[in-house]
Formats: C-alpha cells, sequence, structure tokens
C-alpha cells in the first residue's frame, strides 16, 4: 500500500511487511477517512478456482495508512479472495465484502461477518459490490457469468437483477456495476459477452436494465481481467468503460469515443517523438474529491502501468492531455531477474513493463 500527500507527484510505501501483499481493494468511510480497510487477494483470471494471487483476507488502518493490522475474523480461507470492500455511506460500522463464494456483512467494524449470499457454483464469483451513495439500504452486486443482484435492506438480504443475461459460462461474463452518485437511481453496468462487449443502464437502482451499448467492443476481448466502469458524479450521462483502452460516452452510453491508446506508450513513427497516453488494462477509475465537470474535471485511473491522471476527463483524447504519477510508486510485477555479482547491476523483466535495469549510485 502507498500513500500520496502531494497528488501523486510522489509516493511514500506504508507497510512492506504485511502478511500480504496482494492488495486488491481499499475503501475509507466519507465521514471517518483516518479509518481504511484493505481487501487482499488477487482473482480477476480466467474464471478457475483457486487462481491468482492468494490473499489473507481483511487489514485495518485506524491511523490514515501508517499502520495496518490483519481483522482475525477474515484469517480463514473464505476471504482468500477479496474482491470489493463497500462501507455504509451512513454508518461506518457496516461493510460488504465481494467474496470468491459470495457475500459477507459486518454490522461491527469488521470484527463479526454474516454470509448473507452464497454463490450457486465458482461460475457465480462475486467481483463487485457498492452501497448506494446515499441511502444505505441500497446496495448493487456484481459478478462472473452475468451475475447482477440488488439489496434493499442495506445487503442483508439480494434479489436477481433483470435484463443482463445470465448463465455465460467459465472464462467470460464478467460483470463490473457504478452508481451514478448524483443520481443514484441510475446505475451502469460493463459485461464482458465475448466476442462483445455489452453497457447496460438502470434506471431504478439497478432492479432492472437496459442494453444501451454493444457495437464497440470497448474490453478488446479482455473484460475478464481488466474492466473498468465510471460514472461522473454530476452527470448521469456521461460514462467511462475501459479494458485495455478506454471510451468516453456523454450520451448515457449511446456512443462511445476512444479517449487513450496503449499502442502510443510503446510504438510510433520513425522520426517522431512517443507520444504519452494511458497504459493499457484498466482496472479503477476514480474521481477528484472535488470533482465538478466544471472548474475541476480531474480523474485518476489505475492500469497495468500503474497510475494515470487528466486534468479534463471532458476532453482527454488518445494522445493529449495525459500524464503519468508513477513517481516512486514501487508496484511494478516482475517475472524474473539476473543480477551482476561484480557490478550489482540488476536486470529484471516484468509485466507489460518492459525490461528495467538498476545500477547502484556510482555505477
Amino acid at each position: 500500500i502507498f500513500k500520496s500527500t502531494n497528488g501523486g507527484a510522489s509516493w511514500t510505501h506504508l507497510d512492506d511487511f504485511m502478511s500480504n501483499l496482494a492488495v486488491s481493494t481499499l475503501v475509507a468511510h466519507p465521514s471517518a477517512p483516518g479509518t481504511l480497510y484493505a481487501g487482499t487477494g488477487e482473482s480477476f483470471t480466467y474464471n478457475v478456482v483457486g487462481a491468482g494471487n492468494r490473499g489473507a483476507g481483511v487489514f485495518k488502518s485506524t491511523d490514515g495508512g501508517a499502520t495496518w493490522a490483519q481483522l482475525p475474523s477474515t484469517a480463514g480461507s473464505v476471504f482468500d479472495f477479496v474482491n470489493r470492500l463497500a462501507v455504509h455511506p451512513v454508518d461506518p460500522q457496516i461493510l460488504l465484502a465481494a467474496l470468491e463464494d459470495g457475500i459477507m456483512r459486518s454490522e461491527d467494524a469488521g470484527a463479526s461477518w454474516t454470509l448473507v449470499y452464497q454463490s450457486a457454483s465458482h461460475l457465480d464469483e462475486l467481483k463487485d459490490v457498492d452501497f448506494d451513495p446515499v441511502d444505505g439500504n441500497k446496495a448493487v452486486a456484481s459478478g462472473e457469468n452475468g451475475l447482477a443482484l440488488y439489496s434493499v435492506d442495506g445487503g442483508v438480504t439480494w434479489e436477481a437483477a433483470t435484463g443482463i443475461p445470465g448463465g455465460i459460462g467459465s472464462g467470460s461474463g464478467r460483470l463490473e456495476v457504478a452508481y451514478a452518485a448524483g443520481n443514484p437511481a441510475v446505475v451502469y453496468a460493463s459485461l464482458d459477452h465475448p466476442p462483445a462487449s455489452e453497457l447496460y443502464r438502470s434506471e431504478d437502482g439497478g432492479h432492472s436494465y437496459t442494453l444501451v451499448h454493444s457495437a464497440t467492443d470497448y474490453l478488446a476481448s479482455q473484460g475478464w481481467y481488466d474492466n473498468a466502469l465510471w460514472v461522473s458524479p454530476v452527470d448521469d450521462a456521461h460514462v467511462i468503460v475501459g479494458g485495455v483502452d478506454l471510451y468516453r460516452s456523454t450520451d448515457s452510453g449511446a456512443t462511445l469515443t476512444k479517449i487513450s491508446d496503449w499502442t502510443r506508450n510503446y510504438f510510433f513513427v520513425r522520426g517522431e517523438a512517443p507520444t504519452n497516453s494511458a497504459h493499457a488494462d484498466h482496472h479503477v477509475i476514480v474521481s477528484h474529491p472535488g470533482y465538478d465537470g466544471a472548474t475541476n474535471k480531474t480523474v485518476f485511473f489505475g492500469n497495468d502501468g500503474g497510475i494515470a491522471k487528466t486534468l479534463d476527463v471532458l476532453a482527454v483524447a488518445p494522445t493529449t492531455g495525459w500524464q503519468e504519477l508513477n513517481n516512486n510508486l514501487g508496484i511494478t510485477q516482475f517475472y524474473g531477474a539476473a543480477a551482476n555479482p561484480a557490478t550489482d547491476t540488476i536486470i529484471g523483466g516484468t509485466q507489460d513493463n518492459g525490461t528495467l535495469r538498476y545500477t547502484p549510485a556510482g555505477g
């Protein structure tokens, strides 16, 4: 876990000695931002049971992330893969966790948990869960195989939503959901449904959905791994979806415009300077806390290349408006490395981030 106090200009690692470093989700309550929860275990793979990096449950910090401790209630194998956490918008004691086998709920800030939804099989693994940003009685959740759920009692019980095809099968069908914070009756859902990518919109809080876009394969057949979805907190018609690259809609998903191009980070015309764009494979999109769509249009993007941002999410384009924030952010995944014992030079191969060389100072 890393922290920045200057908008990403620099990063400091908070705890390299947690018993598990496969952090997959991080949440804080708006009225108690010093208390944070980190879920561990990364299972966004081809829906293979036990695949991915196993976690060690949920870790909690009460001092703004300076120190972390595993919640003893999450030490068992049930919490090997904590794909997403959500905090009640009013009561910070109530948490929801989307796990491999279902949804767990806590009413005592994670001291104990109750299983409130059991997955029918490993094909229905839960991937996402969200509270309504205003009304804590309402929540939505989603998973593999086109699974879409909603709750009207604060996550105690769950019902199946309508309008999204289920039964898609193994290796596909991952669904992501997102509320429109300014109008929570509107919920969007992004479905990996090979060979298509499908965007849905709900106007009844996620009880039923209508297909709004399937003409663009915006997930590029990788929605099982990277399936990011964002709705403007001030305009429910403004949506960003993405897998390998990112696409923007300002008409509720009817049309999509490509706003990033991963190839510009790797390939360019001979004689031309490389053009900056966002790295490939997007997993999370977060608004600046002061986002208003007018004087503040800053949005942050987490992807396989780290963190990127744009100062104007309404104008950013494939080759303009992007800025990387990987300043001392040490999260690159290395597949292999070799060292020269005479010079201490190290060469390592990374996941989608090239071959890197470390040379000691003075070497």
